[in-house]
Parts: C-alpha cells; sequence; structure tokens
C-alpha cells in the first residue's frame, strides 16, 4: 500500500477534492449490504436509473 500512497501520476496527476463522495458512497454500499449487481448497475446506468434522494447520487456525480 505504501507504493500506491507514494506514486506520482504523469499529467493527470491533479487533485480530486470531492472525491471523498464516491468513496463515501462505495463504503456505504458495501457496508449496507448491497447487491454487488445493484452497485454495477449504479455504476453503469447513474442517472438512467430510477430518480433517488440526493443521498444516492455520489456514483452519478463523476
Amino acid at each position: 500500500m505504501s507504493s500506491v500512497r507514494g506514486y506520482r501520476g504523469f499529467a493527470n496527476d491533479f487533485l480530486r477534492p470531492n472525491a471523498w463522495r464516491y468513496r463515501d458512497y462505495v463504503i456505504r454500499s458495501f457496508n449496507s449490504d448491497k447487491p454487488y449487481d445493484r452497485f454495477v448497475r449504479e455504476q453503469i446506468a447513474g442517472d438512467e436509473i430510477t430518480p433517488r434522494p440526493p443521498r444516492t447520487w455520489s456514483p452519478w456525480v463523476f
């Protein structure tokens, strides 16, 4: 893990100040035992899925 932490990218090495939202969404999904197929559908279909409350929008904003 320490080698990943110290990695420096090339031209695409820029800050992602809102990435914590996606990270928290992933953690919440797995902690709530969301079925994996549902999780993947949310990643792929995003905003095409039935409208949901803003708390579940995280995968759609990236």
